[in-house]
């Protein structure tokens, strides 16, 4: 170990030397007592550690310590002196002095070395850790108010700030306001408790360009335990965040291709059991009918006409008439050959006039030319599920459909002047359920409308090509 000994009283200097020299391996020794020995000695010596008296000819303890640090911030400075006071000594000390040793306490002076090379060591640590944390993550420093007093280069960088332009606001400043205030409220007051928060913010740079970092914020607190200042470590995530994205977007895009399936599915058994009630349930009761009618006309003409039997042909009347209702219903409507307002109408005529409901269809703003047949189709059970909501749960006497097209949106509302529900209470029944999949196939939005006593209102939006 290289050591520089500023002393002008010869003893003293054998006495240290003495003293190291019991105590440690082998210490290389430079001693000067006047100014440009001193700096001779830090040109060319390069000591690892200075000991000098407070008073020498030429200079003080002071002036040496101002002149080690210009050149060396870590190097460590010993003041050994015959007597100073309580004043001096903690003065030099804020100074950057390590340590101060009275000389007719020598014998502490090796330990004190020793600590303070350990702790030269560690400081050099704790500068090797602040410089790896400066090159990889985002750093920044706030007061107890969340004003930013420092930020680091990589902050910069990313955001596309200057520090100067940073400096002196909050950190609302880059903040893209995509949390809501709740989130900002708990961080507050976690971070004012005392404790370590973490989590996750949305940012944007000077230019606008969203990123994503997620942060770990530490509190520093005062001599009175408050926090005082308050240290945010950031990583950029955004890489991280738009692979989230893409795999939520590919399973959404999968989800859909699977409700397609499904409805697809759902669709053709609809038509097969359709047409299965239509061309031979039907067939079959109708000739059943043919025959108990002409059964009635030749026991009316043998005047044994039984009331029963007529009884049988009323109720297989009624069972066509409703086995017709439930082809229709479970049929796809022909696209080819009629209109969708007018698929449209008939289905509200065979679902709510029936039901003693009066219907108004607005299709004034509609072109239907904008649609595909699969939105047709889409469209025509949305409206369908709808009616039986209204027919079970609305009490309604009036229903008011609008249809819409613009250059980008189709638009469908559905408005019933019936009971209505609670916005409180859950609406999100299974015929609900059912048209929010619908809607969702072709990306579109469902919007609900409703308070007690004031009718339901469902509005769709499907955007078009």
């Amino acid at each position: 170990m290289k050591i520089l000994i500023l002393e002008d009283n010869p003893f003293d200097v054998q006495l240290v030397k003495e003293l190291l020299e019991n105590e440690m391996n082998e210490p290389e020794f430079y001693c000067t007592n006047n100014l440009d020995g001193y700096m001779e000695a830090l040109d060319c010596f390069e000591p690892d550690v200075v000991l000098s008296d407070n008073c020498l000819p030429q200079f003080t303890a002071v002036d040496a310590l101002s002149i080690l640090r210009s050149r060396s911030k870590d190097t460590p400075f010993i003041l050994l002196s015959g007597s100073v006071s309580e004043t001096v000594a903690v003065d030099i000390i804020e100074k950057g002095a390590t340590d101060f040793i009275l000389k007719d306490r020598m014998a502490r002076l090796p330990m004190a070395i020793k600590a303070a090379c350990k702790q030269k060591i560690s400081n050099g640590q704790v500068i090797n850790y602040e410089h790896a944390l400066n090159e990889t993550a985002i750093i920044a420093i706030t007061d107890s108010n969340g004003v930013i007093t420092y930020v680091n280069k990589i902050c910069c960088d990313i955001s596309g700030y200057q520090a100067s332009e940073i400096m002196d606001n909050n950190q609302y400043i880059m903040h893209a306001g995509y949390q809501h205030a709740g989130y900002y409220s708990k961080l507050w007051s976690t971070i004012q408790s005392g404790t370590t928060w973490h989590g996750e913010f949305l940012n944007f740079t000077k230019e606008g360009e969203p990123y994503w970092v997620d942060t770990i914020i530490i509190p520093f607190n005062d001599e009175h335990n408050n926090p005082c200042q308050y240290l945010a470590i950031s990583n950029n995530i955004t890489d991280r965040k738009k692979l989230e994205a893409a795999l939520a977007e590919q399973q959404h895009n999968e989800q859909k291709k699977i409700i397609t399936t499904a409805l697809a599915a759902q669709e053709n058994e609809r038509n097969i059991i359709g047409r299965e009630l239509h061309d031979n349930v039907n067939q079959l009761l109708v000739a059943t009918k043919l025959m108990i009618s002409l059964m009635i006309q030749r026991a009316g003409s043998a005047g044994i006409a039984d009331d029963l039997l007529r009884q049988c042909n009323e109720n297989i009347f009624v069972a066509i008439e409703e086995n017709r209702k439930i082809a229709r219903v479970l049929a796809s409507p022909d696209f080819e050959t009629e209109t969708l307002p007018d698929q449209l109408r008939k289905l509200t005529e065979s679902m709510l006039t029936i039901a003693g409901l009066s219907i108004q269809i607005d299709t004034r703003l509609f072109s239907e030319s904008m649609l595909n047949k699969q939105q047709k189709l889409g469209i025509y059970r949305i409206l369908q599920e709808q009616c039986t909501n209204i027919v079970k749960h609305a009490l309604a006497k009036n229903v008011y459909i609008t249809l819409q097209t613009t250059d980008h949106i189709f638009k469908m509302i559905i408005a019933d002047d019936g009971q209505g529900t609670d916005t409180g209470t859950d609406v999100k029944g299974i015929g609900l359920k059912n048209i929010a999949g619908r809607v969702e196939m072709f990306n579109g939005l469902v919007c609900t409308k409703s308070s007690p006593g004031c009718g339901f209102t469902l509005e769709i939006e499907i955007p078009l090509p």
